[in-house]
């Protein structure tokens, strides 16, 4: 469990320099699995608030620098920011690196001089050669120490880093205005989350490698010159085109990233729509062309990452041959010379073009990618954090103005407005409200209702016209589309604010929430789940209304809360809560239930072209038109006035009495890990072929792999053999070298492609299981942790996955090669061989289950952080109106702190495990060292070198081959989790025994419930029990009931959204025996919250391209739906439909239902949000259209379902 103290700040010297004070939670893993409450506290210095802090200064300082600044072209840096908040940690990583660097150069010497030592005409004493075995045997232990002091601090900076990012971009995030917000979409939000940011984990050290390779490489070559002068200079010419080629092939990688993660934006964006979506998209059986979209997309991705591979593979033979040609080059050219060189000179050469070729391959090479793609992720970082911002500047800087004896809240002159995204403007709104009075807005759709609340709360761009507010005075704002976030329904109501129970029973009341809560199970401890999905479209209003009421503001911005709910609920609201309530506030109600006109102070009609105003005995009624082309919906003429409301009539005679004016579970699986990641992947990497191919392949895999690893150690033997016979074995070893890099380069080439295919496949794979996935697992997992699958664990399977294994395979050879060299010289050391691998074995056993327990951790601890942004993006304008940014802030603040307790912890025991095997392997060496003494007069001087030098070189490998071994353990994580997507039972079995063949023209329309009994899951309780209805082809039926009740759950009983007891037939058919593409194909619907996605308006019609255009614009024409398209249906449909009203979004749902002409169609709630005029021509559009069909419809409005043939009423679990 957490401690209360963290045992670090408690531990010795000794303790946090080996990091043994990790050791209590890895002896814990062996009794049982690791859980989240055995983490340890975050320590203080790893906090994130702070470091965000910080970096939001220093960012801030840049824009003021660059608006300062004479020089036209210079832009904030967040790379100057960065380095300004922690130049001083960085400096003193460098001294630790700068350190052990220096200690590696004169460790070779140490290495020389203690070979001298074992000549056998050697007049050194016996204590001096002592003295230099022991600083031979402890150096090792010294070098590493200071190692590893400095890449832990160095790996906590790209934590602290990363987390001051992380919490920067989601600052400005809430602050981006609307049309920024839109501009950006949340899949590139996301994606900028999940991986741009996640390339600053390794920045503290691939900062520090350019400079260190720089410095290593002049040394060696200084070292070099000094012993063999001017034949130096061809290996520095060859060393400078090696470093050309590894900066050249990381530039080139840098373009073929920022190509990738373009179309990685894209495939985030749309899968995040997709699962936004996911009711819509399976009802509307949308599967198969969204996946074909996304996976035209993928392959875009792929195709750059195989790209980004070919120049990896360059780089890597690049950085691989580095050693080997440098090597040829200097004795190549001694041989040619015919110049001699002693035994330590030859090991001194050896060791230090060993140091070169690990920095070349591992540190300078990595580092040019990594940092170049760095480079990529912070200018779309930086471009994002110069985006627009909200302001709401205009309407609070005159707000003094007031005369506060009045008690005038609120005073509008004049007011347009527009979107930054669109055409669409609001035109000269002027209207002033006091304490108490009621202004109610009503309109067609499109008109500017709702945009006049989001002009009020600044969220749309104010051009002309002045908005007048009391000192102090607050907005508080209820959305047509209710928010609501992961959590309980307590939660969700209060949002930060402290509990008063009187309060809050007050406020569920007067919202009509007080009897849905006492219902629940658990009452408001209930957890809503992702955007409410437990609660019904009317639930979702109230808890929305009633989170309003409890803040308790001065302004009430209430758009079209009444038509989610029944009228019943719909009255009580309005006189419990509009009338009641917020008796003492200024409300500004968007409604089109016009029975509740009587009752306002005043009445704003918007309208498209005419504007005009009226007063009516102290009554005023203004007229409004937003500057759009058509007029579609309304006249606008006051004779339309008297034809919507005849009450109007009525108040030109006397005034009505008017009571205002009398006054949000995670999968965590624990133990050893699931053998199916390694064999899934394996088998996506060879492909699902026959056994004869698979032989075939492994055959030649086995064959190339072999003969590149198993000539190692004739190359060293060789190399040994040349150093005492050089005439003889010089065209022999280069002969081996050219072989080398040529297989080297197709196997490298071979196995990423290999790799990147099968990526793609197991992508796919997962994406399709996740499309076919029941619809409760949607129901009961965040969008943010579906995402998170589908980015953040992908990207390891993309990139590091293959990566990791194949450094794996490379320094397995490298210590085989070693380990045979050694035995072939002294067979002796196999012994003590043998020992230290027992050893490490035993120390990795130990360590694996630990890192594997706190890799899940950390994986789990990311989900809350995505679904925090993603809930987040969708709640800006309300976050903002209740002005909870801080809030908000803080709370992801407190996520990112949750996910550094298993992150930080994963860095320590990567640690933990590297010192603990490098003072194994430096024991080795001073093992070895020691037993020189016996050995030396048996074996030659040039051996014993060779067997010290690569004891020293084995101390690296073995570390980085067990530390691999680990990654690759851990990354495996990332693919256990994908596969548990692919392995997600459908909705549908793949089986078809029992599936029936349908008639040609099924279905008629008749539907029989017998005895049906529906829920969503197996563990929850009955929605619908012991339905028995029968319905006659081309009836129509209304369904009614009170809000909550249910009447929905028909509607997904209908289309198998969950397997049913008993039956539904439809022509005679049992649901359950036809297949879902069918039975859904067959069912039209036009849902209560109306989906677009961001394509075009076709493909929002058509997306499997069955229509021709004059089919798609003849049922557009139906509906009636003629606003300004100037590019057509290939009009651009923003993410979430935001260019276009609910209203036109329910038209643009009703033209795809016309399209289909099925012979059944479901209406949920379809006109709950619009006007009545709109509301009138969906019904005749229906009536016209749908003559033929059976026509289910779910309404409040009675006059929506008065023509219907029978009506039922939804009570309780049954239908009466």
């Amino acid at each position: 469990m957490s401690k209360d103290q963290h045992p670090y700040l408690t531990a010795n010297p000794f303790s946090k320099i080996f990091h043994s004070w990790i050791s209590s939670l890895l002896s814990l893993r062996r009794k049982r699995p690791l859980e989240y409450r055995d983490l340890f506290d975050i320590l203080p210095d790893d906090q994130s608030e702070p470091w965000i802090d910080r970096l939001e200064k220093a960012w801030e300082h840049e824009i003021v620098l660059s608006t300062k600044s004479s020089k036209k072209k210079q832009k904030p840096s967040l790379i100057r920011a960065t380095w300004s908040i922690y130049r001083y940690r960085y400096g003193i990583i460098g001294i630790f690196l700068f350190v052990y660097t220096m200690l590696r150069f004169i460790q070779p010497f140490i290495l020389a001089r203690f070979i001298r030592c074992l000549v056998p005409c050697s007049k050194i004493s016996l204590s001096e050669m002592i003295c230099w075995a022991a600083l031979n045997s402890v150096f090792p232990w010294l070098m590493f120490t200071i190692r590893h002091l400095g890449l832990t601090r160095a790996f906590l900076a790209g934590m602290h880093i990363r987390c001051a990012y992380h919490g920067l971009i989601f600052r400005k995030m809430i602050r981006l205005s609307m049309g920024s917000l839109g501009a950006q979409t949340s899949g590139k939000i996301i994606n900028i989350m999940t991986n741009d940011v996640q390339t600053v984990d390794h920045l503290g050290l691939d900062a520090h490698f350019l400079w260190i390779g720089t410095l290593e490489t002049i040394v060696v070559l200084v070292i070099l010159w000094s012993h063999v002068g001017f034949t130096i200079l061809l290996a520095m010419i060859y060393t400078l085109m090696v470093i050309s080629v590894q900066i050249l092939c990381g530039k080139v990688m840098q373009i073929i990233w920022t190509k990738r993660v373009q179309q990685t934006d894209l495939r985030i964006k749309l899968m995040n729509e997709i699962v936004k979506s996911i009711h819509l998209v399976k009802m509307y059986v949308w599967e198969r062309p969204f996946q074909l979209k996304v996976e035209r997309v993928r392959r875009k991705e792929t195709f750059y990452v195989i790209l980004k591979s070919l120049m990896n593979s360059v780089k890597i033979v690049n950085g691989y041959s580095f050693s080997l040609i440098f090597f040829l080059i200097v004795f190549g050219l001694l041989w040619y010379r015919r110049a001699t060189f002693n035994t330590d000179f030859f090991t001194i050469a050896f060791v230090l073009i060993s140091y070169l070729r690990h920095t070349y391959l591992h540190g300078f090479a990595t580092s040019c990618v990594n940092l170049s793609q760095y480079w990529v992720a912070v200018q779309r970082i930086q471009e994002f954090l110069s985006a627009g911002e909200f302001n709401q500047q205009k309407m609070v800087a005159i707000e003094n103005e007031f005369d506060s004896e009045n008690k005038l809240t609120i005073d509008i002159q004049n007011l347009s407005s527009i979107w930054e995204s669109s055409s669409f403007q609001l035109r000269d709104v002027t209207f002033s409200a006091r304490t108490g009075e009621l202004i109610i807005v009503i309109g067609s759709i499109a008109s500017g209702k709702s945009s006049l609340l989001m002009t009020l709360l600044g969220e749309m761009k104010m051009i002309d016209g002045t908005v007048k507010l009391n000192r102090n005075a607050r907005f508080c704002y209820v959305p047509q589309e209710s928010w609501i976030f992961s959590d309980s329904i307590k939660e969700n109501i209060l949002f930060g604010m402290e509990f008063n129970e009187k309060k809050f029973n007050e406020s569920i009341y007067a919202a009509g929430f007080d009897t849905d809560i006492a219902n629940f199970q658990y009452g408001d401890s209930t957890l809503v789940g992702d955007n409410g999905v437990i609660l019904s479209g009317g639930q979702k209003a109230r808890l929305s209304l009633a989170r309003a009421l409890y803040r308790d503001e001065d302004i009430y911005l209430l758009d079209d809360p009444l038509s989610a709910v029944d009228v019943e609920v719909a009255r009580h609201i309005f006189e419990k809560c509009i009338l009641g309530r917020l008796r003492s506030k200024v409300c500004i109600l968007v409604t089109h239930q016009i029975q509740f006109l009587k009752y306002a102070t005043t009445i704003l009609f918007f309208d498209k072209v005419i504007k005009n105003t009226i007063l009516f005995y102290g009554m005023k009624i203004f007229l409004f038109h937003s500057h759009n082309q058509e007029n579609q919906l309304a006249s606008g003429t006051y004779s339309q006035l008297h034809q919507m409301c005849p009450e109007f009539k009525q108040w030109t005679q006397a005034n009505t009495n008017n009571p205002r004016l009398d006054s949000s579970s995670a999968s965590y699986t624990t133990g050893q890990l699931n053998s199916s990641p390694v064999p899934e992947f394996v088998t996506q990497l060879i492909g699902r072929w026959s056994n004869a191919e698979r032989i075939r392949y492994a055959s030649k895999s086995t064959n190339v792999n072999c003969t590149i690893e198993n000539h190692l150690p004739i190359r060293n033997m060789t190399m040994n053999a040349w150093f005492k016979k050089r005439d003889n074995y010089f065209y022999t070893l280069l002969g081996f070298v050219l072989l080398n890099i040529i297989l080297l380069f197709l196997r490298t080439l071979l196995y990423f492609l290999s790799t990147h295919i099968a990526a793609r496949t197991i992508h796919s794979q997962m994406f399709s299981s996740t499309l076919r996935a029941p619809i409760y697992f949607f129901d009961t997992n965040p969008i943010g942790r579906i995402i998170n699958r589908c980015s953040k664990d992908i990207s390891p399977i993309d990139e590091k996955l293959s990566e990791t294994t194949y450094n794996f395979i490379e320094a397995f050879s490298n210590i085989a090669s070693t380990i045979s060299f050694i035995a072939y010289i002294q067979p002796v050391s196999l012994i003590s061989l043998i020992f230290v691998g027992a050893i490490l074995e035993r120390i990795r056993r130990f360590f694996s289950p630990a890192i594997r327990d706190i890799k899940r951790l950390e994986s789990l601890g990311r989900s809350p952080i995505y679904s925090h942004i993603c809930a987040t993006i969708q709640g800006i304008p309300l976050i903002r109106s209740y002005g909870a940014q801080t809030m908000c802030t803080r709370n992801f603040s407190y996520y990112l702190d949750e996910h550094s307790r298993a992150f930080s912890l994963m860095l320590t025991m990567n640690r933990w495990l590297a010192m603990r095997i490098e003072s194994v392997v430096a024991t080795f060496i001073g093992l070895l060292t020691f037993s020189m003494f016996l050995v030396h007069r048996n074996l030659p001087v040039s051996d014993l070198g060779l067997i010290l030098a690569y004891s020293f070189t084995l101390m690296g490998s073995v570390q980085w081959i067990v530390r691999l071994t680990v990654d690759v353990m851990m990354q495996m994580t990332s693919t256990e989790r994908v596969i548990e997507y692919i392995d997600l039972k459908p909705e549908e079995s793949s089986t078809s025994d029992q599936l029936v063949i349908l008639p040609p023209r099924w279905p008629i329309g008749s539907i029989v419930f017998d005895n049906m009994s529906f829920r969503y899951s197996d563990d929850s309780s009955w929605v619908l029990s012991n339905i028995n209805i029968s319905i006659e082809p081309g009836e129509k039926i209304g369904i009614v009931g009170r809000t909550g009740a249910g009447k929905s759950s028909v509607i997904q009983a209908l289309f198998r959204m969950a397997e049913l007891d008993g039956r539904i037939l439809i022509d005679e058919i049992d649901t359950k025996q036809i297949p879902l593409y069918e039975l859904r194909r067959h069912i039209s619907i036009i849902p209560q919250d109306p989906v677009l996605i961001n394509d075009s308006l076709r493909i929002n019609l058509d997306p499997f391209g069955e229509y021709s255009d004059i089919e798609i614009w003849s049922a557009l024409n139906e509906v009636q739906f003629k606003f300004d398209l100037i590019e057509g249906l290939q009009h651009n449909v923003t993410e979430g439909g935001s260019n276009f009203s609910v209203g036109q979004r329910q038209l643009i749902c009703l033209a795809r239902a016309l399209l289909r002409k099925n012979r059944i169609l479901l209406i949920d709630e379809a006109t709950a949000n619009v006007d009545h005029k709109t509301d009138e021509i969906i019904q005749v559009a229906i009536r016209r259209k749908f003559i033929h069909c059976t026509v289910l419809t779910i309404a409040h409005r009675l006059r929506t379902i008065i023509d219907s043939d029978k009506i039922l009423v939804r009570k309780a679990q049954e239908i009466i």
